[in-house]
């Protein structure tokens, strides 16, 4: 069977499509206009918001392996820490386990997991700095098995504003690499040691 020749003719390449414009008018009010926005912004091609003209669109967060392990690891200094309200992810963490799990703790935030204290006794423009606490939604989910959360996060400028439809445990987030028997650090909790290790 004779081959195909390849063509030597460049591949056309899809036009991007433009992000979306607002063409209303300024008598129209801020509802309308930011019910606009929230209409488009999820588009592939965002928009532009008609209040403010910056550009907005949804961008997705997916729940990955170094969330979960941060998770895992502040829950597990709180059990060894339980007169602590707060904890230094920077450097409590790095004491525990390493650099592996103390920089994703900001990430946590838009899946209400953790909760970072009111600025007052320091002062910071870093958002994962400063002290942290477990959620008891965070603290759930470190510590009941099978307990699902939304896979994937949708940010506006920084701010949660969608979940996706699709879930995901700690084992799933942990990967088909996950091993239960492998607890370096000493962070896995009881249920989840009992996993058993997925197949490959």
């Amino acid at each position: 069977m004779a081959r195909k020749k390849k063509s030597n003719e460049p591949k056309k390449r899809t036009k991007k499509k433009s992000p979306e414009v607002w063409h209303g008018s300024d008598s129209d009010t801020l509802g309308k206009t930011k019910g606009w926005t929230d209409n488009n912004a999820p588009k592939s091609n965002g928009c532009f918001c008609p209040c403010c003209g910056q550009y907005a669109k949804d961008g997705p967060v997916r729940f990955i392996k170094s969330f979960a392990l941060t998770l895992l690891g502040m829950y597990r200094w709180f059990k060894l820490h339980p007169d602590q309200e707060w904890m230094k992810v920077e450097d409590d963490l790095k004491v525990l386990c390493g650099s592996d799990f103390n920089r994703y703790h900001g990430k946590l935030v838009h899946w209400g997991l953790v909760e970072k204290q009111p600025a007052g006794e320091y002062v910071t423009d870093n958002p994962h700095t400063g002290f942290w606490k477990l959620t008891q939604l965070g603290v759930k989910v470190a510590s009941i098995a099978g307990y699902k959360l939304a896979a994937k996060i949708y940010l506006r400028r920084g701010v949660a504003v969608a979940n996706s439809r699709d879930q995901v445990t700690i084992p799933q987030a942990l990967g088909k690499s996950f091993d239960p028997s492998q607890d370096v650090y000493g962070v896995y909790p009881p249920w989840l040691k009992s996993c058993k290790k997925p197949k490959k």
